[in-house]
């Protein structure tokens, strides 16, 4: 999350970081995904992540069948195997 905020440059930055803003958005995103008391948010967005987690696989699928089936040749990475939900490309 660090790395979205600082990378949008819209409130902090690499070059300019504001800790304290920082800090707030971590300890929103840590409340927020809190398993311990009864989290209305988290329970809302698991019934939703079971809902959209099959088509986005079918989806990730089909570009994958169609890099593989298209002229030319394809482009696969080492690692691009396996299924990632990070927010951004692994670095």
């Amino acid at each position: 999350m660090l790395k979205a905020l600082r990378e949008a440059k819209v409130t902090t930055s690499w070059i300019n970081p504001r800790v304290f803003h920082e800090r707030a958005v971590e300890a929103f995103v840590e409340s927020i995904l809190d398993r311990k008391a009864g989290n209305e948010f988290l329970d809302d967005f698991e019934a939703f992540h079971k809902r959209i987690a099959y088509c986005g696989m079918c989806n990730s699928l089909s570009q994958t069948l169609l890099k593989i089936m298209s002229p030319g040749v394809p482009d696969f990475y080492q690692g691009t195997e396996i299924w990632n939900y990070s927010l951004g490309r692994p670095g």
